[in-house]
């Protein structure tokens, strides 16, 4: 393979291979431990697992595309269908648990949130090879699905002031993080400072921000369940 680009596939390689080990664990350990108790926890303990295998997914379809390219030179999916693929599915990953904690529990809010959130999720996916490769492009994309993400928090926190939303700040803090990390990726800081540009410096800081971003949350709906079913 062109050696220039080694050190990009070894580091996103690593990035992805950790995060699909610590989400594999991560569902491995709620079905051995944290399993519902009663009949109401059900629907939100199968989009946590959900959430989970999703997320687990998007890391190794990632890690398999990085060593892919260095066996073969050619990844399973260029820098910008990465993110709009694995952006999209994880978003929607992430909105699982956020939909089944903070909307009401076996509700048509709930349910048609879910069934349109997915439908979206979908959609940008089949456009995905129609689309502009460009970076502003494709963030928007992202940005777009984000939002539809953030309903559940918005319902949660436009509630009463009483109402505990722990999982709400978390979600916005996960969203804030991963905006913070398309505009890196889009304005490039560490290339500009002289970091090879084949290195893909400023996308893999994303993807490193992405996936602590991500580990925090997932800490967080732990807690949130654990505490649910006590």
């Amino acid at each position: 393979m062109n050696t220039n680009r080694l050190p990009s596939c070894l580091c996103g390689a690593i990035v992805a291979s950790v995060g699909f080990f610590y989400f594999l664990v991560y569902a491995v350990q709620f079905l051995l431990f944290h399993l519902p108790t009663s009949l109401d926890l059900v629907p939100t303990a199968v989009l946590v697992l959900l959430f989970a295998v999703g997320i687990a997914s998007c890391y190794l379809y990632a890690a398999l595309s990085y060593v892919i390219e260095i066996i073969t030179d050619e990844p399973l999916a260029s820098e910008s269908g990465l993110i709009k693929l694995v952006g999209t599915m994880s978003i929607w990953a992430t909105a699982l648990p956020a939909a089944g904690f903070l909307l009401p529990i076996w509700s048509w809010t709930q349910l048609g949130y879910l069934v349109g959130l997915t439908a979206v999720a979908l959609g940008h996916l089949q456009v995905r090879n129609r689309q502009s490769t460009q970076r502003s492009g494709t963030s928007l994309d992202i940005l777009s699905i984000i939002m539809l993400a953030l309903m559940p928090t918005m319902h949660a926190l436009a509630g009463p002031a009483s109402f505990p939303s722990p999982l709400a700040t978390a979600f916005v803090k996960l969203l804030a993080s991963n905006i913070f990390g398309l505009v890196i990726y889009m304005l490039q800081p560490l290339e500009a400072l002289g970091v090879p540009h084949l290195w893909g410096p400023s996308f893999h800081a994303m993807c490193l921000m992405t996936t602590i971003a991500l580990i925090i949350y997932s800490h967080e709906v732990m807690q949130v369940l654990i505490a649910r079913m006590a």
